[in-house]
């Protein structure tokens, strides 16, 4: 909080809010910012309430990829039907639901499903 003062002739007047920068994943901040309490005979109007956005930053959502283990498979086509499993972090942030979609391309006769959500 704080108190602005209006010299004589004076129209306007700044009001500064430092946003402070850090390394962790947030989504979106919301706060408000609100007139109260006018002295000197002046009397606060309709628009006496501004809402601020901090938008999300850092990787609010995640960076989405493969583990080191999953880089690299090799797998043997055996006598009856087997799987392969892949592994995929979500480093950094976990705000929301999100959806990654996935497709197998190359030499890929002989599996099944080639593509995801």
């Amino acid at each position: 909080s704080g108190e602005l003062l209006f010299e004589p002739g004076d129209k306007d007047a700044v009001i500064a809010i430092n946003i402070l920068d850090d390394d962790i994943p947030e989504d979106d901040e919301i706060f408000a910012v609100r007139l109260t309490n006018a002295k000197g005979g002046a009397e606060i109007g309709s628009n006496d309430e501004v809402d601020i956005i901090i938008q999300s930053n850092d990787d609010a959502h995640g960076i989405i990829g493969f583990v080191q283990s999953s880089l690299s498979k090799q797998v043997e086509e055996l006598e009856q039907n087997s799987m392969v499993t892949l592994t995929i972090e979500r480093q950094r942030g976990t705000h929301r639901l999100v959806t990654v979609q996935w497709t197998a391309n190359g030499n890929i006769n002989d599996i099944f499903p080639t593509s995801g959500v």
